[in-house]
Protein backbone atom coordinates (compact mmCIF):
# COMPACT_ATOMS: atom_id res chain seq x y z
CA UNK A 1 0.00 0.00 0.00
CA UNK A 2 1.21 3.74 -0.27
CA UNK A 3 1.09 4.21 3.37
CA UNK A 4 3.67 1.13 4.00
CA UNK A 5 5.89 2.20 0.74
CA UNK A 6 6.19 6.04 2.41
CA UNK A 7 6.83 4.44 5.44
CA UNK A 8 9.55 2.55 4.54
CA UNK A 9 10.84 5.29 2.18
CA UNK A 10 11.22 7.40 5.26
CA UNK A 11 12.38 5.13 8.10
CA UNK A 12 14.81 3.39 5.60
CA UNK A 13 13.33 -0.24 5.98
CA UNK A 14 13.39 -2.76 3.86
CA UNK A 15 10.20 -4.86 2.81
CA UNK A 16 11.51 -8.12 4.91
CA UNK A 17 10.88 -5.61 7.99
CA UNK A 18 7.72 -5.33 7.27
CA UNK A 19 4.96 -7.93 8.70
CA UNK A 20 0.74 -7.51 8.77
CA UNK A 21 -1.31 -9.78 11.31
CA UNK A 22 -5.32 -9.80 11.17
CA UNK A 23 -7.36 -12.38 13.28
CA UNK A 24 -10.42 -13.86 11.36
CA UNK A 25 -13.30 -15.76 13.24
CA UNK A 26 -14.77 -18.75 11.89
CA UNK A 27 -18.61 -19.40 13.64
CA UNK A 28 -20.91 -22.53 12.67
CA UNK A 29 -24.02 -24.46 13.52
CA UNK A 30 -25.76 -21.11 14.23
CA UNK A 31 -29.45 -21.37 14.31
CA UNK A 32 -31.02 -18.58 11.95
CA UNK A 33 -34.43 -18.64 13.31
CA UNK A 34 -33.64 -18.14 16.69
CA UNK A 35 -34.58 -15.48 18.88
CA UNK A 36 -30.74 -15.38 19.88
CA UNK A 37 -29.59 -14.91 16.09
CA UNK A 38 -31.59 -12.23 15.67
CA UNK A 39 -30.53 -10.16 18.58
CA UNK A 40 -27.48 -11.07 19.44
CA UNK A 41 -24.01 -10.91 17.29
CA UNK A 42 -22.19 -13.79 16.30
CA UNK A 43 -20.71 -13.73 19.37
CA UNK A 44 -23.42 -15.76 20.48
CA UNK A 45 -22.26 -18.82 18.77
CA UNK A 46 -20.51 -21.80 21.19
CA UNK A 47 -19.69 -23.09 17.77
CA UNK A 48 -16.43 -20.86 16.93
CA UNK A 49 -12.86 -20.65 16.58
CA UNK A 50 -10.57 -17.32 15.45
CA UNK A 51 -7.51 -17.52 13.67
CA UNK A 52 -4.64 -15.01 13.86
CA UNK A 53 -2.78 -15.06 10.84
CA UNK A 54 0.35 -13.10 9.55
CA UNK A 55 3.32 -12.61 7.55
CA UNK A 56 6.29 -10.66 6.47
CA UNK A 57 3.67 -8.12 3.67
CA UNK A 58 5.95 -7.02 0.66
CA UNK A 59 8.59 -10.00 0.80
CA UNK A 60 6.07 -13.02 1.27
CA UNK A 61 8.83 -14.83 2.28
CA UNK A 62 8.58 -15.62 6.33
CA UNK A 63 4.79 -16.53 7.22
CA UNK A 64 3.94 -16.49 10.78
CA UNK A 65 2.77 -19.61 12.68
CA UNK A 66 -1.39 -18.84 13.13
CA UNK A 67 -2.68 -18.45 16.39
CA UNK A 68 -5.74 -20.78 16.58
CA UNK A 69 -7.62 -19.70 19.53
CA UNK A 70 -10.38 -22.46 20.39
CA UNK A 71 -13.18 -22.32 23.66
CA UNK A 72 -12.07 -25.43 24.86
CA UNK A 73 -8.60 -26.30 25.88
CA UNK A 74 -8.56 -29.90 23.94
CA UNK A 75 -10.89 -29.57 21.12
CA UNK A 76 -11.83 -33.36 20.20
CA UNK A 77 -10.80 -32.46 16.54
CA UNK A 78 -6.84 -32.90 18.17
CA UNK A 79 -7.03 -34.57 21.07
CA UNK A 80 -4.66 -37.34 19.55
CA UNK A 81 -2.17 -35.06 18.34
CA UNK A 82 0.56 -33.52 20.25
CA UNK A 83 -0.03 -29.88 20.38
CA UNK A 84 3.73 -28.96 19.82
CA UNK A 85 3.74 -31.13 16.52
CA UNK A 86 0.72 -29.06 15.29
CA UNK A 87 1.69 -26.48 11.85
CA UNK A 88 -0.15 -23.79 14.94
CA UNK A 89 0.07 -22.23 18.42
CA UNK A 90 -2.88 -24.13 20.08
CA UNK A 91 -4.51 -21.39 22.85
CA UNK A 92 -7.78 -21.17 24.26
CA UNK A 93 -10.71 -19.20 26.33
CA UNK A 94 -14.01 -19.37 27.18
CA UNK A 95 -14.96 -17.02 23.98
CA UNK A 96 -12.61 -18.83 21.45
CA UNK A 97 -11.48 -14.83 20.91
CA UNK A 98 -8.37 -13.10 20.84
CA UNK A 99 -7.59 -11.15 23.78
CA UNK A 100 -5.32 -8.63 24.91
CA UNK A 101 -3.74 -10.89 26.92
CA UNK A 102 -3.36 -14.00 24.18
CA UNK A 103 -2.28 -10.89 21.86
CA UNK A 104 0.56 -10.18 24.64
CA UNK A 105 1.73 -13.51 25.07
CA UNK A 106 1.80 -14.57 21.36
CA UNK A 107 3.86 -11.20 20.48
CA UNK A 108 6.07 -12.02 23.55
CA UNK A 109 6.81 -15.63 23.44
CA UNK A 110 6.24 -16.15 19.49
CA UNK A 111 6.83 -13.17 17.06
CA UNK A 112 9.33 -10.87 18.78
CA UNK A 113 11.58 -14.23 19.50
CA UNK A 114 11.62 -15.52 15.99
CA UNK A 115 11.21 -12.42 13.75
CA UNK A 116 14.24 -11.57 15.55
CA UNK A 117 16.39 -15.17 14.97
CA UNK A 118 14.90 -15.48 11.35
CA UNK A 119 16.59 -15.99 8.48
CA UNK A 120 14.45 -15.57 5.25
CA UNK A 121 15.25 -16.29 1.77
CA UNK A 122 15.02 -13.58 -0.88
CA UNK A 123 14.64 -14.47 -4.82
CA UNK A 124 18.21 -15.54 -5.50
CA UNK A 125 17.43 -17.95 -2.39
CA UNK A 126 20.00 -16.33 -0.49
CA UNK A 127 19.46 -16.71 3.51
CA UNK A 128 19.67 -12.69 4.66
CA UNK A 129 19.06 -11.98 8.20
CA UNK A 130 16.39 -9.41 8.64
CA UNK A 131 17.41 -6.11 10.97
CA UNK A 132 16.29 -6.09 14.18
CA UNK A 133 13.96 -2.98 13.59
CA UNK A 134 10.48 -4.71 12.33
CA UNK A 135 7.37 -3.13 11.58
CA UNK A 136 4.36 -4.88 12.17
CA UNK A 137 0.75 -3.67 11.01
CA UNK A 138 -2.11 -4.33 13.03
CA UNK A 139 -5.56 -3.19 13.61
CA UNK A 140 -6.98 -1.00 16.34
CA UNK A 141 -8.76 -3.54 17.73
CA UNK A 142 -9.54 -3.51 21.32
CA UNK A 143 -7.42 -6.67 21.92
CA UNK A 144 -4.27 -5.19 20.60
CA UNK A 145 -3.27 -3.54 23.19
CA UNK A 146 -1.33 0.14 22.98
CA UNK A 147 1.11 -1.00 25.95
CA UNK A 148 2.77 -2.99 23.12
CA UNK A 149 3.49 0.70 21.45
CA UNK A 150 5.36 2.39 24.56
CA UNK A 151 7.15 -0.98 25.25
CA UNK A 152 8.60 -1.96 21.75
CA UNK A 153 8.97 1.73 20.44
CA UNK A 154 12.87 1.24 20.13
Amino acid sequence: SRASARITHEGGSSNQQIFKVDETAFCWKMPCRTLIARRKSVLASKHRLTLLLGANTAAGNFELKPLFIYNSENPRAVKNYAKSILSVLCRWNSKAQVTAHLFTVWFAEYFKPNVETCSCSGKKKKKTQILYKILLFIDNAPSHPRALIEMYKK
